[in-house]
């Protein structure tokens, strides 16, 4: 349901833009011959897929393949290795969304020299998380409501953004990063 609610909110952003013949919800398996003729034959100038990596990388593959100027944009729930494995060619001219922020150098270095292995996604955010519940702690929010309370009031910058909550307990600096997966290797 994610997926379909992010497809829904681009397109409704997109208003006008939107080219409702490449529009396309489906469950089980997902046809990417047809995904690509409804795009190619609509003449869109870009695509956002929301949905797996199974599919977002063969999608972009096929694309670049028949339309290789149509920009292929997708949402966090492509991002990642599986991703770029599976577009191959197409994976250097897509365009990945993502609540996560660029991790600083000095994070990558430390996370990286600790746990010998780079940070993952959403690596920061978890920290920056995991830190406003430990200062809790130590300002002895000891009792679920009290850290309840401390969470729902704090503002203050964290290493990816800055945190403080809506009543309604919605992060108010919800960020997207835009990211590309960079050059092709040789």
């Amino acid at each position: 349901e994610s997926a379909a609610g992010l497809a829904r909110a681009v397109t409704q952003g997109l208003g006008s833009a939107a080219v409702g013949s490449c529009s396309a919800t489906t469950t089980g398996t997902f046809d990417i011959p047809a995904r690509v003729a409804d795009i190619t034959k609509a003449g869109a100038d870009g695509v956002f897929f929301a949905g797996s990596p199974r599919d977002a990388g063969p999608l972009a593959a096929a694309l670049h393949r028949a339309a290789p100027q149509v920009v292929f944009a997708a949402g966090d729930q492509a991002n990642g290795p599986d991703f770029v494995a599976l577009a191959g060619d197409a994976a250097p001219q897509a365009v990945l969304s993502c609540l996560c922020s660029p991790d600083p150098k000095s994070f990558t270095t430390e996370f990286t020299e600790k746990f010998a292995e780079a940070p993952t996604r959403f690596a920061l955010e978890a920290y920056d998380l995991a830190t406003i519940v430990i200062t809790g702690i130590d300002a002895r929010k000891q009792t679920r409501v009290q850290l309840h309370e401390h969470v729902a009031r704090y503002d203050a910058n964290g290493l990816s953004r800055h945190y403080k909550w809506a009543p309604t307990g919605e992060l108010l600096d919800n960020t997207v990063w835009l990211y590309s997966v960079g050059p092709a290797k040789p």
